[in-house]
């Protein structure tokens, strides 16, 4: 994707964001010509959950749903990896997206066990030596975005961290690792 490409990505993406996040019903700049992939994170099996009881892969779900829409009604081809509550492993998600030839993956969480996380992170690909996979992509638009869904949710503070530098070496995010486009979490 070259630089006007993303910044047009970018800028009409985080508008769909601050749409869904405003709970708004207007237009966001097209994102014709776009493709993205939208995964909702967690399925079922997985315990997490937050003080009220709702589990991450519950409400992973309903914002994934959401944000597909809100995409594809600025023009954008979507793909979402599950519409219902099924657990696809972190290979089939990577291989899913990669088939699908996307421009760029975008995976949903929601932590907040023991009610105590109210911050805004995204997390990138990062290769060993620390430097983003997919440099002047899902480094920069994983900063954008931050500060955008900070500003939008009013959490406490926003980071953004490649996997390695977040997780150590030689943790990664999986779900990540094997993507041919760019990508964040």
């Amino acid at each position: 994707m070259s630089r006007p490409e993303l910044f047009k990505f970018t800028t009409a993406f985080l508008l769909s964001l601050g749409l869904f996040a405003a709970g708004g019903t207007g237009r966001s700049q097209s994102l014709q010509g776009v493709s993205i992939c939208v995964d909702p994170g967690h399925g079922p099996g997985n315990r997490n959950q937050g003080p009220t009881g709702l589990h991450e892969h519950t409400i992973n779900l309903q914002v994934a749903l959401e944000l597909r829409e809100y995409l594809r009604a600025a023009g954008a081809d979507t793909v979402i990896l599950t519409r219902i509550n099924t657990n696809p492993s972190l290979s089939q998600r990577e291989d899913i997206a990669n088939r699908a030839g996307v421009d760029w993956f975008h995976s949903i969480h929601h932590n907040a066990e023991h009610g105590s996380a109210r911050y805004t992170l995204l997390l990138y690909e990062e290769l060993a030596n620390h430097k983003p996979q997919w440099p002047g992509q899902a480094d920069v638009m994983s900063r954008i975005m931050a500060e955008e869904i900070y500003r939008a949710l009013r959490t406490e503070y926003w980071r953004v961290y490649g996997d390695y530098t977040f997780y150590g070496i030689p943790s990664r995010l999986g779900v990540l690792n094997d993507l041919t486009m760019p990508g964040e979490l």
